[in-house]
């Protein structure tokens, strides 16, 4: 299975989004969804991958980094900047039941990432670009 149809699958059913952030968010069908610009990549209750957000330099980045994304999404204004997505090989669960030792150790990733990748510490993990839609090829 390609990225491409790897990522649409481990969509929610339902993600949340946006052809324009600032008008908000709406809750869509996952078809409907992959066709506007931004889009929620994970389940409410599990995390399938980790997003980061690089506001410059991101091809240097990418050129540079030996933790190679599984996607790479890239501004079409702002061609230094881009999203880089990690498909995880399992997802890790987050509800109240969850075991936290996981969720902790995950979270230690993503801070040790975003210092490597020189990414924005302030990123939600929440929105992020849909990759494949023509304004972020």
């Amino acid at each position: 299975m390609d990225n491409q149809q790897s990522f649409i699958n481990n969509l929610p059913s339902k993600p949340y989004c946006s052809n324009n952030l600032a008008e908000g968010l709406k809750i869509r069908t996952k078809n409907t969804a992959v066709k506007h610009k931004y889009i929620q990549h994970n389940h409410p209750e599990w995390i399938s991958c980790i997003v980061f957000d690089i506001d410059r330099n991101a091809y240097e980045i990418l050129e540079d980094t030996n933790c190679k994304p599984n996607i790479a999404i890239f501004n079409a204004v702002h061609r230094d900047r881009a999203h880089f997505l990690y498909r995880l090989s399992q997802p890790v669960s987050k509800t109240e039941k969850s075991r936290q030792k996981p969720i902790q150790f995950l979270e230690a990733i993503k801070e040790s990432m975003t210092v490597g990748l020189k990414a924005d510490p302030f990123f939600r993990h929440f929105i992020i670009k849909t990759p494949y839609h023509p304004d972020h090829i």
